[in-house]
């Protein structure tokens, strides 16, 4: 799947204040780890699939030329990933992509030369170089979506046609600034529906930083494996999985009673400190559930906690994927958990009606 390095093709493409030459938009892809053969597919084909967005109504090719002959467009491992990515693109992206496209120039040319383009039809695309025969594997950029259905049979539970039994699952990457020189940075969002969910769906993402795509996007999927995963599997596909990786509790609730899944505590230390328990925050907010009018559906609930020597410096709450700002004065007002150091505390659950 290229859906992930579609994306961070557009990110090369899109960086700075001014169009980046082909040149340097290789170079940047290459820098983050995208192995070469992957990256003059991107710089050749996102113009090219961003172009046609502006050629309604002109005829357009299906294959490609280059000195080896005639090659179907959809048979190339790249392209498909990079026309779907072309389909969703906002103005400011076709606008700046798109107009570096070949047959965008030819058309233009048509236009001065006088050449009505009614009934207009452009032949095939001719590359000057030939593309490198491309590689098995990702291309050092890996798919969040392939990640996640990974995850899921690894749990015995693989994905039919994007499905686990009622779940239906989404996950992409989300290319960031650069945090520093070197490093590369993105946010890999994961995604589910459910008919039982109160929200239809929620989207959990974690950022990831490293010195390549493969880090940054490994280390997003490593947050959501350890935190929000196994909640996802036990809460919304069999009650009886991931044991050992969740725990379940029983909350009451004026409007009926809840049976809690919590994954494991998802924490980030500077340093060496002791891991606090959480258990004092999640008091605080059962008491504070108790006063909203909860529908009998399943419930998402992330806790995020910042820490220092035992003081909360930050802290957020989402309820159904939604900030709680009762939520953030409970957790806020919990009695310290003992901490020693600098530390960020994640917690999450999903509340099913018992």
């Amino acid at each position: 799947m290229f859906d992930a390095a579609a994306e961070i093709g557009v990110a090369a493409f899109m960086a700075g204040d001014s169009a980046p030459s082909d040149e340097v938009v290789v170079a940047d892809l290459e820098r983050g780890g995208v192995e070469p053969w992957l990256a003059r597919r991107l710089n050749v084909f996102l113009p090219l699939a961003f172009g046609r967005r502006l050629l309604d109504g002109i005829a357009v090719s299906d294959t490609f030329v280059d000195d080896r002959g005639s090659h179907r467009l959809e048979d190339d491992p790249v392209y498909p990933w990079i026309a779907a990515r072309a389909m969703q693109a906002d103005r400011a992206e076709v606008e700046r992509i798109g107009l570096r496209s070949s047959e965008l120039s030819a058309v233009n040319q048509a236009l001065q030369a006088g050449v009505a383009l009614e009934g207009l039809g452009l032949g095939p695309v001719v590359l000057a170089e030939r593309l490198p025969a491309p590689s098995n594997g990702d291309g050092g950029v890996p798919s969040a979506l392939a990640a996640f259905e990974g995850l899921l049979e690894d749990h015995g539970f693989p994905a039919v046609q994007g499905r686990v039994g009622a779940m239906e699952i989404g996950a992409r990457v989300i290319p960031r600034p650069r945090p520093a020189q070197g490093l590369v940075m993105a946010q890999v969002a994961f995604a589910v529906r459910h008919p039982d969910l109160a929200p239809a769906s929620l989207v959990e993402s974690f950022a990831g930083v490293g010195s390549t795509w493969r880090d940054a996007v490994g280390e997003g999927v490593v947050k959501f494996e350890r935190s929000v995963l196994h909640p996802f599997v036990a809460g919304l596909v069999d009650r009886t999985a991931c044991a050992g990786h969740v725990r379940w509790e029983t909350w009451q609730h004026p409007g009926g009673a809840f049976d809690v899944c919590l994954g494991r505590q998802l924490v980030m230390v500077d340093g060496e400190a002791e891991i606090p328990s959480l258990g004092g925050v999640l008091d605080r907010l059962r008491t504070a559930l108790g006063g909203l009018p909860l529908a009998r559906a399943i419930h998402s609930l992330r806790i995020f906690v910042s820490y220092d020597r035992g003081a909360v410096v930050s802290h957020g709450v989402l309820l159904d994927g939604e900030p709680w700002p009762d939520g953030d004065a409970a957790t806020a007002a919990a009695p310290d958990p003992g901490t020693t150091g600098p530390m960020e505390v994640q917690q999450y659950a999903l509340l099913l009606p018992a």
